[in-house]
């Protein structure tokens, strides 16, 4: 590869949101926009999780800024075995679409959505070089959509409790959500 097009990939990464409505059994897709703030608390979880140990006895640690606000040490990997993974299905790591109204710039720096409005509960799936992760939510009066969120739930030993990390914050055109419809909402991220 030469080095005009390896720069042209620097920077493929990139995630889509789709919101779909139900109807009559099929999903009509409403919403596709590209979502652009990846957050400090994803580099930080990338990079604890790629890093190499020293030595086998090392223990990787990484701090990530909570929903609360309140850094967190999130243990990925320990001499006896992988905290981040022990944790990884059921109650104990979930994945969350995170859906807010403010229109407020995001940064670097945000940590959850500015004016929670709904918490998804999201499941992933990996294929063809994207990971998509996805939930359904049925409003029960008409609300406005302007921010989302993706987050992830991690034990936090030293805290015997869950914590949740947003990973992804961005602002949307505005989106309503009329009541007692029900929604399907979907962030792809795409690594090619």
């Amino acid at each position: 590869m030469s080095g005009r097009e390896a720069k042209g990939r620097e920077g493929a990464m990139k995630a889509i949101l789709r919101i779909y409505r139900h109807e009559r059994g099929r999903k009509v897709l409403e919403r596709e926009e590209k979502l652009n703030t990846f957050v400090h608390n994803f580099g930080k979880l990338l990079e604890a999780i790629l890093r190499r140990a020293a030595t086998t006895d090392e223990t990787h640690t990484t701090d990530l800024v909570s929903s609360t606000g309140e850094t967190k040490t999130v243990v990925v990997k320990s001499p006896n075995g992988t905290d981040l993974f022990t944790y990884t299905s059921g109650q104990y790591s979930r994945t969350y679409i995170h859906l807010g109204t403010s229109s407020q710039t995001p940064t670097r720096d945000d940590y959850g959505p500015v004016s929670s409005y709904a918490r998804v509960d999201g499941d992933t799936l990996y294929a063809d070089g994207a990971v998509k992760i996805s939930g359904s939510h049925t409003p029960s009066a008409d609300t406005t959509i302007r921010e989302v969120c993706l987050e992830k739930e991690f034990y936090v030993s030293a805290d015997a409790a869950n914590r949740i990390f947003c990973l992804l914050r961005a602002v949307i055109s505005d989106f309503t959500m009329y009541a007692n419809t029900t929604y399907t909402i979907e962030i792809t991220i795409s690594l090619s």
